[in-house]
């Protein structure tokens, strides 16, 4: 949220970045499971800048919000070809540390500098080195006020709940006629309400089985 010059609070939402996609693709490719646990492979490497810089030239990074992006813009062949080029040797190790920087500093430049609190939901909250990269990202601007990194724990909510609760959220809101978007996070005209009902199959719309 942003506070504005009136007494009402500005909702914001959008996509800063790649997040955890990268990073999870990289240590799929190289037989790390599903993700980075703990974030071990990124501990073990040591991000280099330069090549951060270099995939913080994305298009997306300069795009405006209300924006949204996922494996269209960050997957594994756009890395591939971001690792080709950079023409430097990089370990494993030092990508996977570069992936975990990339997605803690497009977070911090993405926030506003009067933010004080920021909470984490998700696979990434479960990372130590996530936060501590994120911490460090953020303390790196002089010019913007402390802000506390914590996780949703503290609101009373599993970093592994919030998700699943805002989709229920929204089938209630759509059960009860309700808008379900807000138009300064998703760019639309006007409030709507969104999505459908669709019922089990009445006896004469299922197909015969003679």
């Amino acid at each position: 949220r942003e506070q504005g010059t009136h007494a009402r609070t500005r909702i914001r939402g959008f996509d800063t970045g790649p997040a955890n996609m990268l990073m999870d693709l990289w240590a799929q490719e190289n037989g790390r499971g599903r993700f980075d646990r703990d974030g071990e492979l990124a501990r073990a490497g040591k991000a280099n800048q330069r090549f951060v810089d270099r995939l913080m030239q994305h298009p997306f990074f300069a795009k405006a919000p209300p924006k949204s992006t996922g494996r269209d813009d960050f997957n594994a062949g756009w890395l591939r070809q971001q690792l080709q080029a950079f023409q430097a040797p990089l370990s494993v190790a030092d990508v996977q540390a570069s992936l975990l920087a990339l997605s803690c500093q497009s977070i911090a430049r993405a926030l506003p500098r009067s933010t004080q609190k920021l909470f984490l939901c998700g696979g990434g909250a479960k990372n130590p080195g996530f936060i501590q990269g994120l911490q460090h990202a953020l303390g790196q601007d002089a010019a913007r006020d402390p802000c506390e990194v914590q996780t949703t724990e503290n609101l009373g909510w599993s970093v592994e709940e919030v998700e699943a609760a805002a989709f229920a959220w929204l089938a209630y809101l759509r059960l009860d006629g309700q808008p379900g978007n807000c138009p300064e996070v998703t760019g639309a005209l006007g409030p709507r309400c969104l999505g459908s009902i669709t019922g089990p199959a009445q006896p004469w719309e299922t197909p015969s089985q003679g």
